[in-house]
């Protein structure tokens, strides 16, 4: 999923700064001027950037029933 992965390169310290700031920024743009359910799904990556990578994916199979 796009979230994922945004989300995964805004945390990886492997990643160079810019790109880590970039997805940080796409997130934020997205969270504040995109379509609804956009809006709702980078809020909740934005809630997720400090946390483990797996509990993003935990909570989006949860979320979603699978």
């Amino acid at each position: 999923m796009a979230l994922e992965a945004l989300v995964a390169l805004a945390q990886r310290p492997s990643a160079p700064a810019p790109e880590r700031a970039a997805a940080r920024h796409e997130l934020d743009r997205v969270a504040e001027s995109g379509p609804a359910l956009a809006r709702l799904a980078a809020q909740i990556g934005r809630s997720f950037i400090d946390a483990p990578p797996a509990e993003l994916h935990v909570f989006i199979e949860r979320l979603f029933g699978g």
